[in-house]
């Protein structure tokens, strides 16, 4: 039953009258008649106060003897119903009629004739205490079993219909028309998942590297939202409860949301929230058998005690009660709440049920199709990384693999083709294959991938720095070692075949992590004398190896014309920014020194700041495919292509293409598209050269393009070597 403006509208004679006829002492009532007398209100309309007035009517918002007051008015309710000697629902040898929490009011009956003679007796009643009933929030639930079917019911109030309905919420507990508690436990769901985003925003904020605290504050925040009723849901496990915190964990940690719940758990030793649930219960058990608690919630537990002792009716929370304890593996005290020896503690209970936890948590990590090899790596407690107050970017890193993110082979659900590795492109990304068969080409000592697991996932994190340089690894080998913001990419597509020795100045530059990446052809290069190699900017990593191959044709196999020389020192201009900019240049010293011959020599400089036009010859190993997915070539191509002022190469690129148009700088030439000619992923750092009297000139440095190559017709942007001579010279002279 819902009064309307309960407090507000409150008769004070009649409550002064009802003081008197429950006993209290007459000093009191003047001073309460003195206390609501002298009350004033004021009425806001937007952001204007009216003037002070008077009320006639009701008791103190706000106020601590509010409720005490109303109470005492309707003390009677349950006194004047039960006069009737119609209703109530009986418990134990007593009929209850009624529940009263100041202004929220339950009546209750069994039968439906018995609740309409109840309604009847009420509506006189708050007639009497002139008190007005909010129809339209005022709602009937009937209790059937299993739901049981609906028939036609109407239900009136003073000629208003009240609505009958199935969910109805009491004191904040959800009450469902089959006696189901999951009405409730959803309802504490949707609570608590609307404040975990803020509670994980506050953790972040406050505690970034403590993740025990951030841990904590589900507890503190989280867990009190979601566990309010427990003592009645609380014995049995709510899968959907379990979830919320399970999605609060990957949160935290940094991993997919497919990640099982059990491997996030185990990682953390979080045991599931069933226990402390279990322990509400268990708790408002013992205390009610203690004689604590209130006197209903008593005489409903020896009720069910003598129902549950007699054979009769054993309810759906006595059932969870037992089915917990039979989990726990304490069947004595499924039916004996005292067990063989006792009152049991609580303690005892949660250690098998955490043991227990336990162990279904190691059988599932054993039988894992997600993650093989973690039962190789999971630690006794609390893995040490998780303890050394790294930065979330690092304690998710080693998370990611650590629980199978980062390995292709644990998305069992996708097919064949999304499993293939992103490093070699040929079968399928395993730890067995990146160890022994993608990377033991350029592997160093004879150490298995059962090994490596083993210390580069250890709980220890000493293999953290490692996946940084593997994540990067994955992604620069699969896109040719180029990234670029809005779409770009750098980018000979359409090309023919060289000839052996048509481009002496040419070389392979190849990049890799050994023993897990091994060296592969990232970009192209050209020879500016014995010791150096003139590339562009963006090939240079911070990590990795770098080798430079000269006299190359074919670049999928050794010939006896190629020289193979490391790289010593990376130079890459000091104001490249990264990325699509200008400035995408550098240089490379070499260790030791190449040998001139045919196959292998010198390109030449254009003078400082020349422009030039004209076409121009670009030579490279870079991707011949016209799709997202590089395919390199085995022979060296070569392409004829047109140079192209800054503002027709401007023009070329529309805005449908990329999103937006890019901006082209001084220090930057453009080649134009002819057909579906266009340089592509593994050309980057190339030569873009013109023959003065049969003398190579370079005239650009391959930076980026339009991907897919090629299709889209659009210009491709070279750094203009011209505009770097002096910088160039001032490297190679030092």
């Amino acid at each position: 039953i819902d009064l309307k403006a309960a407090f507000d509208s409150v008769d004070r004679e009649v409550l002064v009258r009802a003081l008197r006829e429950r006993g209290v002492r007459e000093g009191l009532i003047e001073r309460v008649e003195e206390v609501i007398g002298e009350t004033k209100s004021r009425v806001r309309i937007g952001e204007e106060i009216s003037e002070e007035f008077w009320t006639g009517r009701g008791v103190r918002q706000g106020c601590p003897l509010s409720p005490l007051l109303f109470n005492i008015l309707i003390a009677d309710l349950e006194e004047e119903i039960a006069r009737g000697k119609w209703g109530g629902v009986k418990l134990g040898e007593k009929r209850i009629f009624s529940l009263a929490y100041a202004d929220d009011i339950v009546l209750l009956a069994e039968e439906e004739d018995e609740m309409r003679a109840m309604l009847a007796r009420t509506e006189r009643y708050m007639d009497n205490k002139r008190l007005e009933v909010n129809v339209m929030k005022t709602k009937i639930m009937i209790f059937r079993k299993g739901g049981g079917r609906r028939k036609r019911i109407k239900w009136i109030w003073k000629g208003k219909k009240i609505e009958e309905v199935k969910e109805i919420k009491y004191l904040g507990y959800v009450f469902q028309s089959n006696g189901s508690q999951d009405g409730h436990v959803r309802d504490r769901i949707k609570k608590a998942v609307g404040i975990m985003g803020q509670v994980w925003s506050i953790g972040k904020r406050k505690f970034g590297k403590d993740i025990g605290k951030r841990t904590w504050l589900f507890d503190a925040l989280v867990w009190t939202v979601l566990s309010y009723g427990a003592e009645i849901w609380g014995w049995k496990e709510r899968e959907k409860v379990e979830k919320v915190e399970e999605r609060f964990l990957k949160w935290l940690l940094g991993v997919d949301r497919r990640t099982p719940g059990y491997m996030v758990r185990e990682e953390l030793k979080r045991d599931k929230l069933r226990s402390r649930a279990a322990r509400r219960a268990w708790n408002f058990e013992k205390r009610l058998e203690e004689g604590k608690g209130g006197r209903l919630a008593k005489d409903c537990l020896e009720e069910i005690k003598e129902r549950t002792g007699k054979g009769r009716g054993v309810s759906g929370w006595e059932k969870e009660r037992e089915e917990f304890f039979r989990g726990a593996g304490l069947e004595e005290l499924a039916w004996n709440r005292e067990g063989e020896g006792g009152m049991v503690e609580y303690e005892e209970v949660e250690k098998k049920d955490k043991e227990l936890q336990r162990e279904e948590r190691k059988e599932k990590i054993q039988e894992s199709r997600f993650n093989r090899w973690y039962k190789r790596i999971r630690s006794e407690g609390i893995p040490e990384y998780l303890k050394k107050g790294w930065s979330e970017k690092r304690w998710g890193r080693m998370t990611r693999f650590r629980l199978g993110n980062e390995m292709r082979e644990s998305r069992y659900w996708e097919s064949e083709e999304k499993k293939v590795c992103r490093i070699c492109g040929r079968e399928r990304e395993t730890w067995e294959h990146v160890w022994e068969g993608c990377g033991r080409g350029e592997g160093e000592g004879e150490e298995s991938w059962q090994e490596a697991v083993e210390r580069i996932l250890g709980e220890e994190g000493k293999g953290e720095e490692w996946m940084k340089e593997c994540l990067l690894a994955a992604i620069l080998v699969f896109q040719a070692c180029l990234a670029t913001p809005f779409g770009l990419k750098p980018r000979i597509t359409d090309g023919e075949d060289a000839t052996p020795g048509e481009f002496p100045y040419q070389v392979s530059i190849r990049w890799g992590i050994p023993p897990l990446v091994p060296l592969r052809h990232a970009c192209g290069g050209s020879i500016l004398n014995e010791h150096y190699v003139l590339t562009a900017g963006h090939c240079i990593l911070k990590i990795g190896k770098l080798k430079v191959f000269a006299g190359k044709h074919h670049i999928s196999r050794d010939e006896d014309t190629q020289q193979e020389v490391a790289v010593e020192r990376a130079i890459v201009h000091a104001q490249y920014p990264g990325g699509v900019a200008p400035y995408d240049i550098a240089i490379l010293k070499l260790k030791t020194p190449l040998t001139f011959n045919k196959r292998v020599s010198a390109v030449t400089l254009p003078k400082q700041n020349e422009v030039r036009t004209g076409n121009a010859v670009l030579s490279g190993w870079g991707s011949t495919s016209k799709n997202l997915l590089p395919v390199l070539p085995d022979v060296l191509q070569k392409v004829t292509v047109p140079l192209l002022d800054n503002q027709s190469c401007l023009k070329k690129f529309p805005d449908n293409v990329i999103g937006k148009r890019p901006e082209i700088f001084d220090t930057q030439i453009c080649t134009d598209a002819v057909g579906e000619i266009s340089a592509c992923s593994g050309d980057s750092g190339g030569p873009l050269v013109q023959l003065e009297n049969n003398t190579p000139v370079q005239v650009g440095i391959v930076s980026w393009g339009v991907l897919p190559c090629g299709v889209n017709r659009v210009p491709s942007v070279y750094t203009r070597v011209a505009s770097y001579i002096d910088w160039i010279h001032d490297i190679i002279n030092v």
